[in-house]
């Protein structure tokens, strides 16, 4: 099997055409995992078998060096959960075992004069009994893994101070990386020689390393909470944005429409969940919710109603959907609480606040909930975010093995 023909760049040379050898008949080959890097190629079968792809110098001719792929397939005890390749390849077993096989000299650049240098014995680098390993992700010459107790762990080199201020430029046994007031990570990625952390606390996400020429030697938090808005922001042009500037008059209206919630004084109808009362307006209702519009124009017996009574969704909930009416800004904290509440959105068919519940929640989703939010949005047939976690999935490597622990 040839590859389609790829021309590489480096130490000033050009390099010509790389071929896949034809060692095996892919035909009836199913893939399920992959993972690659600019020179690195890491396959994982339906079998279990991996097989891994990566380049050796055959000859050098000025001012051509020509190379050839060699694909090999590897064989670990155990069932591989994970996969990811740097400048070395990584595989992670049902086992919680780390395997790594690869260069010898991590500093080398990948395409070698001889295969002396090259390890293609796996060993093993770390083991846990009492974690899962739930990602591995691979920088250039650095490795991250993140296990369901939100604890991660890094090695590789740190010259580029990607991994930790107070070890030299490469490390090369396992440490657990620890954020000042960050209990628990819930998702990790990296980009060359950049580490990223989210927190699972507050969300944030915590970034150290070189990033886009940028060296930031301790864990910054990051404005963003998406990489792709990461790399939006990097584009030559950025994406437009219309801000609108409110007048005096207009934040006055806003600030009274806003002091009226839950106002019993110039209510009209009350709102009971269980034992607690919302007071609300109806003709904000009806403004703000064609399902409230209809239901006080075409019934007359609830239009005459002074009191609703709720009971199948939390008074946390009910409150943050009534106060939405008035503000337009969605007043919750946790995750679950606005599950609910896109939910509710949904019953009363309420787009704009399906649409920006939908928003936060992608910014929330970690590998740990995943499966059960997109199981939500299924049932629901919510398809922005269902796709979004169906990408989600795919992008981080994992597996309904995780939809777990609940």
């Amino acid at each position: 099997m040839e590859s389609n023909l790829t021309l590489y760049e480096g130490l000033g040379k050009l390099f010509d055409v790389r071929y896949w050898p034809d060692v095996n008949d892919w035909t009836n080959i199913r893939i399920v995992k992959t993972a690659f890097h600019p020179n690195n190629s890491l396959i994982l079968t339906d079998d279990g078998k991996i097989y891994y792809l990566t380049p050796f110098q055959i000859w050098w001719d000025e001012p051509y060096r020509k190379v050839r792929n060699y694909i090999r397939q590897i064989n670990i005890k155990g069932k591989i959960t994970h996969i990811a390749c740097g400048q070395n390849f990584y595989v992670v077993s049902n086992n919680n075992e780390v395997y790594e096989w690869g260069l010898s000299n991590k500093y080398d650049f990948c395409i070698t004069e001889n295969k002396d240098n090259f390890m293609s014995d796996p060993y093993k680098t770390i083991q846990f009994s009492d974690q899962a390993i739930v990602k591995i992700v691979c920088g250039h010459f650095h490795t991250l893994i993140l296990t369901d107790k939100g604890k991660v762990y890094a090695w590789g080199a740190n010259y580029k101070k990607q991994l930790s201020s107070f070890y030299i430029n490469e490390i090369l046994s396992p440490f657990m990386i620890n954020i000042p007031n960050i209990r628990k990570i819930s998702d990790i990625a990296t980009i060359e020689y950049t580490s990223i952390l989210k927190s699972n606390e507050d969300q944030l996400v915590y970034v150290r390393g070189e990033l886009f020429g940028k060296k930031i030697k301790e864990y910054a938090i990051c404005e963003y909470t998406n990489i792709f808005g990461i790399c939006n922001s990097t584009m030559a042009q950025s994406p437009i944005s219309i801000t609108h500037t409110y007048t005096d008059e207009e934040n006055m209206i806003l600030s009274d429409l806003e002091a009226a919630f839950n106002d019993s004084s110039t209510s009209c109808l009350t709102v009971e969940v269980g034992k607690k009362s919302i007071y609300v307006h109806k003709n904000i209702l009806k403004i703000r919710s064609s399902y409230f519009a209809n239901m006080f124009q075409f019934s007359g017996l609830e239009n005459k109603q002074r009191v609703i009574k709720y009971d199948d969704y939390s008074y946390i909930v009910y409150r943050a959907f009534f106060k939405y009416l008035y503000t337009g800004i969605i007043d919750l904290l946790s995750l679950k609480n606005e599950l609910e509440l896109l939910k509710l959105s949904n019953k009363y068919c309420m787009l704009n606040l399906e649409k920006d519940c939908i928003q936060i929640i992608k910014k929330k989703i970690t590998v740990f909930d995943v499966f059960s939010i997109k199981k939500i949005a299924m049932q629901y047939g919510i398809k922005e975010l269902e796709d979004y976690c169906f990408n989600f999935i795919l992008r981080h490597n994992i597996e309904d093995i995780y939809y777990t622990n609940d």
